[in-house]
């Protein structure tokens, strides 16, 4: 109790020495000291006094700006833009004059990024200065600053004069400077700087309309689409909310008129026909130039804005004529277009792209010497991972084939060093811009390259999956293009998988929606169309099979090899209807331009649903399906059944089975759900389609449950053997590892719940055998040997025929897995009426792994000179046995 009386009574002493410490005061100090004090706090109540007072004290401010300006106390500053904002609305023209210099100067670099209190101040200095007929010299210091150095500065000077725009709307301001400024704002680093250059173009497009038009030349097509989207929403017309001093009209303002669309499909306005092009003027170019536009533009130690502003203000504007002259000598321009195109800074070399594709509109033909010498630069740019450039890149050289400046014969040394780069991301880049050309090229074009077959063949055996995957897209394209007759010596080349894939990817380009390897691919004539549906049966194609007997010349498209799958069915499945191969599965759908029409049809007129499903924010997507979902839970069953097919195609165009965002596509799926659900009939075409297009998916945590619970509604309406047909098509095509477990694991569940369905058990044993107990990867191997316990539970004795077959380790681990589920059968059956999650695991993948080894050491043991072996030489042995062919040895079981 004494430590806590002295505590006590010890504690008004220290706050009454505390309060008695004098704070400093500075009211007493006249206004000129206070404002040069260095105390900032003296400093910021001098601002303060001028705040309240401004029209008697504006007066001290003003005398001592160039001393004042220099404040670097962030408090202080504060009360300073507070204080000049105070003066704006109390002084005359000339004292306006000097606010609009040094204050202001001062105000756009520090008070629009400072703290909020000093960015609301600045803001509103900044306005009233333009609204007291300042706007000149407050945009002479606002728009340089949309070139700052610090991404911070750009954000705040667009933002600022979005508002200014605003609130003022373009009339008496600097609209074109403006524009102009804004433009590169559109391909900033920052991506908040991105979206206030929108937020500014969509202000100025509210009170100039479609003018605006011609100051957005150099945005890509993706911005431009955008820009068009964000104006419709944009009221036209509407009076600015302030008027700038002076600038007050007595006559209406002529109303703004929308733009009718920004992205032009068919090139831009002066794309001429030939024979219109032949009929046109010519129109002087070189002599308009300016005398230092060489000078400028290829002065690498100038400002790059400089050097660009060189470009455009004078170049393209001529060369955007319909007809230049054509008998002008062309050569130096063409060379200042080349340094352009290679220069490091990236406004100058989009420059170079845009100059390029303008000059092969505008000349065609006479270009020709010129474009050859950007061969080289364009296919070394392919380096670049930047998806935009390559875009740009791409886009360039069709041009020039397009105008005929350029064949592509012309770029197949570019084309064969390329391919020979040691960058996967160029060899990538140029095999994807071949395989657009051939969607968009008669098949004449490609006579050169496709004899050049050994490049073919080194891209086939790529070090990188993703460029093999792509040479096996573009293999198949010429295959269907020049016939697989002009490609023997490089089919022979290929081993028995590769030629599988290439069959594979020709008849699934039909499908491409569904497949995620496959590039665009024109589809197969309508079944209902075919003059002999009777005779749509399909053989094997010799791709996979290398027979040279084949006839030559005949067309490979929707043709598909299944040796690695065998087509016959088992005792228990019927004979294999003719029209279930994939090509005629997916010819019984609806094109997309049908299920377009159908689909506004039925949304009688609705023309927003398509952007919102086109859109690059999920949340609109999801916005796009739900009323896609909202339209559906309206129909009866007789129109879920009518329409399936076309929502279907509808859906898997936009947002697709590709949508990287689960919610969009566990929503997407919903509405499928319902439709299958509901629907009286459900075709096998769109039972294919749902199949391919989702069984990617399942590798997919957040989406397997779904993707599951769809597929098991087709598998009600079509049967197992059905899915599980498909299912083994679509994982041996794609081929990873995560896909095979899970697609096993789900097929397990398939057999165990659906007891009483028919499947073609000697599909699954090939499947297994071939593609799964080969795999190095253990839990493949034990999920097909789950597999096969699981169908014999559910087919029976029938498939120990099939399985008597199988190399000696397969047969051991497969006996042992059967007799630990001897046990758990009857459980196993009992779930036929459950949801179906995830597969229960008959065999431990540990224990199958161990069985198998065993198995193998004791194979192996007979022939092995020692008693004691490695662990890793009995796995690889096993491995390799089963991997091989074996029908001759006998089998070990009874």
């Amino acid at each position: 109790m004494q430590h806590d009386d002295i505590v006590v009574s010890s504690t008004p002493c220290v706050v009454a020495e505390t309060a008695a410490m004098p704070s400093e005061d500075f009211s007493n100090l006249p206004l000129d000291a206070l404002l040069t004090h260095k105390n900032w706090k003296a400093r910021r109540e001098g601002f303060e006094r001028v705040r309240d007072s401004p029209n008697e004290l504006k007066a001290h401010l003003l005398d001592k700006r160039k001393k004042i300006m220099g404040e670097g106390n962030a408090a202080a500053q504060e009360a300073l833009f507070e204080a000049l904002s105070a003066l704006v609305n109390v002084c005359d023209d000339n004292n306006l004059s000097i606010l609009a210099g040094e204050p202001l100067k001062v105000v756009i670099e520090k008070g629009i990024t400072g703290r909020p209190r000093a960015v609301q101040a600045s803001s509103k200095f900044v306005l009233d200065l333009v609204g007291a007929a300042k706007q000149t010299e407050v945009f002479d210091v606002l728009l340089p600053a949309f070139s700052h150095k610090t991404p911070k500065n750009r954000l705040a000077a667009a933002q600022l004069c979005a508002r200014i725009v605003g609130d003022y709307g373009v009339a008496g301001l600097p609209t074109k400077s403006i524009l102009k400024a804004m433009q590169p704002l559109f391909n900033d680093a920052n991506a908040q700087v991105r979206k206030e250059a929108v937020l500014l173009c969509c202000q100025c497009y509210k009170f100039i309309g479609a003018a605006i038009k011609g100051f957005l030349t150099d945005l890509r097509e993706v911005q431009l689409q955008e820009l068009e989207t964000l104006f419709e929403e944009v009221v036209l017309g509407e009076a600015p909310r302030r008027n700038i001093r002076g600038m007050l009209s007595t006559t209406p303002v002529k109303p703004a008129v929308p733009v009718a669309h920004l992205v032009t499909h068919n090139g831009t306005s002066n794309d001429l026909s030939d024979e219109a092009y032949e009929l046109c003027d010519e129109a002087p170019v070189l002599s308009r130039l300016p005398r230092n536009f060489y000078r400028v533009a290829l002065d690498k130690s100038a400002k790059w804005q400089d050097r660009v502003a060189m470009v455009q203000d004078n170049l393209l504007p001529l060369i955007a004529a319909p007809k230049p002259r054509l008998k002008d000598d062309y050569h130096e321009l063409a060379g200042m277009v080349r340094e352009l195109l290679l220069d490091p800074q990236a406004p100058l070399m989009l420059l170079g792209f845009k100059c390029i594709q303008e000059l092969a509109r505008a000349l065609r033909s006479t270009f020709a010497p010129h474009a050859r010498s950007y061969l080289n630069p364009l296919f070394d740019k392919m380096k670049d991972k930047k998806t935009s450039v390559l875009e740009h890149i791409t886009t360039t050289l069709e041009a020039l084939i397009r105008y005929k400046c350029i064949t592509l014969e012309q770029c197949q040394d570019e084309i064969e060093l390329t391919a020979q780069s040691r960058v996967p991301n160029q060899r990538l880049a140029l095999i994807h811009w071949l395989i657009r050309l051939t969607d968009k090229l008669d098949c004449s074009y490609f006579c050169r390259l496709s004899r050049a077959q050994g490049m073919l063949g080194r891209l086939m055996n790529d070090e990188k999956v993703e460029i093999r995957e792509a040479a096996c897209v573009l293999i198949s394209k010429f295959i269907t293009l020049l016939g697989e007759a002009n490609f023997q010596p490089l089919l022979a080349s290929l081993d028995e998988k590769q030629r599988s894939k290439v069959a594979t990817a020709i008849s699934s380009a039909a499908n491409l929606q569904c497949t995620p390897s496959i590039s665009p691919a024109k589809k197969t004539q309508r079944l209902e169309l075919r003059e002999r549906p009777s005779s749509v049966a399909l053989r094997s194609l010799s791709v996979g099979e290398m027979n040279t007997s084949s006839l030559t010349g005949v067309s490979l498209r929707g043709q598909r090899h299944f040796s690695a799958i065998p087509r016959q069915s088992s005792p228990e499945v019927g004979k294999k209807r003719s029209t279930d191969d994939s090509v005629s599965l997916e010819s019984t759908l609806p094109s997309k331009d049908e299920a377009f029409k159908r689909m506004l049809g039925l949304m009688n007129g609705n023309m927003t649903v398509l952007p919102l499903l086109r859109s690059k924010e999920w949340g609109s997507r999801q916005k796009g399906v739900m009323c896609i979902r909202t339209l559906v839970d309206e129909w009866t069953e007789e129109a879920c059944t009518k329409y399936l097919d076309t929502v279907l195609v509808y859906l898997r165009v936009d947002p697709g089975w590709r949508e990287s965002i689960f919610q969009v596509f566990q929503s997407m799926l919903g509405v499928l759900q319902v439709l299958v659900t509901r629907a009286t009939v459900v075709s096998t075409g769109a039972s294919y389609a749902i199949i391919t297009g989702c069984t990617c998916r399942l590798t997919e945590p957040k989406n397997r449950a779904a993707v599951r619970e769809l597929i098991t509604h087709i598998a009600r309406r079509q049967g197992i053997a059905f899915v599980m047909h498909h299912l083994i098509e679509e994982v041996t095509s794609v081929k990873t590892p995560r896909l095979m477990q899970e697609c096993n694991e789900y097929m397990i569940q398939l057999l165990q719940t659906f007891t009483s369905s028919q499947v073609d058990a000697k599909g699954v044993v090939d499947y297994v055998k071939l593609h799964c107990f080969g795999q190095q990867f253990p839990a493949i191997r034990a999920s097909g040997i789950m597999l096969l316990v699981a169908l014999r539970a559910h087919t029976g004795p029938a498939i120990d025929d099939y399985i008597s077959t199988a190399c000696p380790a397969l047969l051991g681990v497969y006996e042992e897995g059967l007799a630990q589920s001897n046990g758990i059968k009857v459980a196993c059956r009992g779930t036929e009426s459950r949801d179906i999650q995830r597969a229960p695991s008959p065999v431990s993948p540990s224990r199958a792994q161990k069985t198998e080894n065993r198995q193998s050491a004791r194979t192996s043991g007979q022939s092995s000179t020692g008693p004691t072996m490695a662990f890793s030489h009995v796995e690889n042995r096993a491995v390799v046995s089963c991997r091989g062919d074996c029908p001759t040895q006998s089998p070990c079981h009874k």
